[in-house]
């Protein structure tokens, strides 16, 4: 493995994000919120995301420990903690599945308000040349082997799941399918990148090496003794246009969805049977973020608009110990898989899903983000996401079932 030596950073103000780095072919991660866009270039590290129980609590191990070996050369530049060293990528939904998390060579940031940040790996003489492209390298996910469900296929897992819920204690189970569409030329990863942006306004979209998406759901953020959680659970279609908040012209992205947020539960199309798969979902987080936490606090649901669909989402803030508090990474492995990519109980729904699914998962319904050296970090849940191949996109898509589901 190359040694890294130091981190180079700098902080530079009223620097525009240049577009054109998305057709790089060493363009290894792509991300975009309501508070930055960050791209990574090139591997300086690329860490193996382990396998086995206590998968995650290892990962955040292995990648705090790496992180902490960078020096940070900080002389030249005033530098804040969002230029610290990051190890970015996406970790595979179950325990079962390798993946990878990488630290970029170079690391570029653009923050809301026009600031631009950047994070370069010095690398001892041994190192190789890692300018390449890393297509079909361990950050590449193959599109070969994925089994498709066709609509026959879906009922019948549709009901397999139905009859669990009437035999067993389970409560809630989320099914996932993928359908796979050969093309003579798929699209690229940078146009695929674009219209996902201009689709999904107030979203997290990514891409983690082949592996892209636009998902509204946050599965947790730390920053310094805060955590904050947005799950969501229960899907209806948005009320028309008429009946929506209206928002200005000059909204930010953050500003619009606070915006669709207002709008009270009591005004929408959500059934008894979304509220249900909704409060199934929010309570085992909520016991398991108290687990790591000294205080934390839920809102009531609301109803989201993300893209052409409308959620109910619940947003949670803890308080972490003074004391050794969890990292980013250490918060992912007490909440992951939550009850809205994996069902309740949890054990049962995971039980479920590996005998109903014909093909494992991979990096969809699990945690994309990204943790820096000071612990802070921030993930998302894989959903509305997709694999892209050399002449095929692997959608995926899930849906959660209770026993009012029809």
């Amino acid at each position: 493995m190359t040694t890294l030596l130091s981190a180079g950073t700098a902080l530079i103000t009223n620097s525009a994000p240049d577009d054109g780095l998305l057709d790089r072919p060493d363009l290894v991660w792509y991300w975009s919120d309501e508070t930055e866009t960050v791209m990574g270039f090139g591997a300086a590290a690329i860490i193996a995301v382990p396998t086995g129980i206590g998968r995650l609590a290892r990962l955040d191990d292995i990648v705090a420990t790496t992180l902490a070996s960078i020096t940070v050369d900080d002389r030249r530049r005033r530098v804040t903690s969002r230029v610290l060293p990051r190890a970015l990528g996406a970790i595979p939904f179950d325990r079962h599945t390798p993946g990878t998390m990488v630290i970029p060579e170079v690391t570029v940031g653009t923050t809301r308000n026009g600031d631009t940040w950047r994070c370069e790996i010095v690398f001892d003489s041994s190192a190789q040349d890692r300018s390449a492209s890393l297509e079909g390298s361990e950050l590449w996910w193959s599109t070969d082997d994925r089994v498709a469900v066709d609509q026959t296929a879906w009922e019948s897992m549709v009901r397999a799941a139905q009859e669990r819920l009437h035999a067993t204690p389970l409560e809630k189970v989320v099914l996932a399918r993928t359908s796979s569409q050969v093309m003579a030329a798929p699209p690229t990863r940078s146009a695929v990148i674009r219209a996902l942006i201009d689709g999904n306004p107030g979203a997290y979209v990514f891409c983690a090496g082949n592996f892209v998406g636009a998902t509204p759901e946050l599965l947790v953020e730390r920053t310094g003794r805060l955590a904050r959680c947005r799950p969501m659970a229960g899907t209806s279609w948005p009320v028309p246009d008429a009946d929506r908040p209206a928002t200005s012209d000059e909204s930010t992205e953050s500003d619009a969805r606070q915006a669709h947020d207002s709008a009270p539960l009591e005004n929408g199309k959500m059934t008894p049977k979304d509220r249900h798969e909704h409060t199934v979902m929010v309570g085992p987080l909520l016991d398991r973020l108290r687990g790591v936490a000294v205080r934390v606090d839920a809102t009531d649901p609301v109803e989201v608009d993300a893209g052409p669909l409308r959620h109910l989402a619940t947003t949670v803030v803890a308080e972490l110990p003074h004391d050794d508090p969890p990292r980013a990474l250490g918060l992912v492995a007490a909440l992951h898989p939550t009850g809205a990519v994996a069902g309740h109980p949890r054990d049962l729904a995971l039980a479920a899903i590996a005998e109903l699914e014909p093909d494992g998962r991979g990096p969809y319904a699990g945690p994309v983000g990204w943790m820096d050296s000071s612990g802070d970090g921030r993930f998302a849940v894989a959903v509305r996401s997709a694999l892209l191949g050399s002449d095929r996109v692997v959608c995926f898509a899930g849906a959660g079932i209770v026993d009012e589901s029809d």
